[in-house]
C-alpha cells in the first residue's frame, strides 16, 4: 500500500492504479489511520438499494473518524423526490455514536439507532439490517458480490457491483428488494470540513448485469458550457476524477472523459438528468444517459451538501439503475440556487 495520497481529499487526486485487495480491506484499517494526522481522518462503509418501479431509493452508511472515537450511521430512504430529508420515508442517522460500537470490527455492528451491517464473507458477502418498530421502518437486505473490488485511490478506497437481495418494510408495507448496487469502502485519508470552493461533481454508478459494471467521478466537461466555470474551481485538471469499468471479468480503468453533462432543477438543484461519454483504457467508447427518478440532499457534514439520487442509465440500447451523487459545496450553493422573492 502506497500512503502518498492520504493527506490530499479524495477530490484533489486523480489515478488510474489498481491495487490488489484482500479480506482484511473489509475490516478497520487503525494501521493506516495512525499514519494519517488531522480529525478529518475517516473510514466508511456504503451499500445501496433501488426499487426502481415505485421510485424508492436506499442508503446505507457508516463512517468512523478514529481520531475522535466517533461513528456516524444509519439509513435513508426516499420515495420519489424530498425538498428536505425529513420528508423521506427513513432518515435516520446518529452523528456522535462512541466506537465502543465497533468492539467487533465490522465483523457485526450495532448502533443505537437499530442500524446494523454484518460482514457476512468478506468482500463477497454482507447483510444490513434496520429496525424501527416505533414507526413501522425495517430493512433487512443481503449483498453478494459481482465482481472482486476495484481498489484505488493508493490502495485506500475501493468499490464493487454487488448484487442486493431482501425487504424493506416503510410504515408497515412491505416491499420486495432485487436489484444492483456498488458499494463503496473507503480509509487511511482526511476529509476536511472547511469551506471548499470546488464545482460540483457527481459519483455515477450502474451495474448493467455480471458482465458490464462501470462507476466514474466526474465533473461537467468545458463544451457543455457549465454554469459554474469561471465562479468555482476544479478539484483536478480537466473532468475526471477517478473512474473504472468491469467488463467481460475484466477490471479496465476510464482514460478519458470527452463529454459530461448535468441538468438540474433551478430551484433545488437536484439533477434531472444527465449525459456521460468516456474512453476506457482499451479504447473503447461509451456513451450513456441518465434520468433521474428519486432522491434529495443530505448535508453530511455542515459545510458540504450532495445530492443522492437514483438514475435509469442507458448504455446502447441496455437500461438498467444505479446512484447519481452529486457532491454540492457551499459556494456553489450560494452563488446558484434561486432564491425566493
Amino acid at each position: 500500500m502506497t500512503v502518498d495520497n492520504q493527506q490530499t481529499p479524495w477530490w484533489e487526486t486523480h489515478d488510474s492504479i489498481f491495487f490488489k485487495p484482500t479480506a482484511a480491506d473489509d475490516f478497520l484499517h487503525p494501521e493506516a489511520n495512525a499514519l494519517v494526522e488531522g480529525d478529518s481522518v475517516s473510514e466508511t462503509q456504503y451499500f445501496g438499494f433501488n426499487i426502481p418501479e415505485k421510485r424508492i431509493y436506499g442508503l446505507l452508511y457508516l463512517w468512523h473518524h478514529p481520531h475522535l472515537g466517533v461513528v456516524l450511521g444509519g439509513a435513508w430512504v426516499v420515495q420519489g423526490f424530498v425538498r428536505h430529508s425529513f420528508q423521506s420515508e427513513i432518515f435516520d442517522f446518529v452523528t456522535y455514536e462512541n466506537d465502543r460500537c465497533l468492539t467487533r470490527d465490522l465483523h457485526d455492528v450495532h448502533l443505537s439507532n437499530g442500524y446494523r451491517t454484518s460482514v457476512i464473507e468478506p468482500l463477497k458477502r454482507h447483510r444490513v439490517r434496520y429496525t424501527d418498530d416505533r414507526r413501522g421502518n425495517h430493512i433487512d437486505i443481503e449483498f453478494e458480490a459481482l465482481m472482486p473490488p476495484a481498489l484505488t485511490k493508493g490502495g485506500l478506497h475501493f468499490e464493487q457491483g454487488m448484487r442486493a437481495t431482501g425487504t424493506v418494510t416503510l410504515a408497515g408495507e412491505e416491499h420486495p428488494v432485487e436489484c444492483f448496487n456498488v458499494r463503496d469502502r473507503s480509509w487511511g485519508a482526511v476529509r476536511p470540513e472547511n469551506v471548499q470552493p470546488f464545482a460540483p461533481f457527481p459519483w455515477m454508478n450502474c451495474v448493467f448485469g455480471e458482465d458490464l459494471v462501470f462507476a466514474c467521478t466526474a465533473l461537467d466537461t468545458p463544451d457543455t458550457n457549465p454554469e459554474w466555470e469561471g465562479t468555482l474551481s476544479r478539484p483536478v485538471e480537466g473532468s475526471l476524477i477517478n473512474g473504472w469499468v468491469w467488463r467481460d471479468d475484466e477490471l479496465v480503468a476510464i482514460a478519458s472523459v470527452t463529454r459530461k453533462r448535468t441538468r438540474r432543477d433551478a430551484d433545488s438543484l437536484l439533477p434531472t438528468s444527465a449525459e456521460l461519454a468516456f474512453v476506457d483504457a482499451r479504447g473503447r467508447d461509451y456513451h450513456l444517459t441518465a434520468e433521474i427518478l428519486a432522491g434529495g440532499n443530505w448535508r453530511t457534514w455542515q459545510n458540504f451538501d450532495a445530492a443522492y439520487c437514483l438514475a435509469r442509465w442507458e448504455l446502447d440500447g441496455r437500461v438498467s439503475y444505479g446512484d447519481f451523487q452529486e457532491v454540492q459545496g457551499a459556494d456553489y450553493i450560494r452563488h446558484f440556487m434561486r432564491r425566493q422573492p
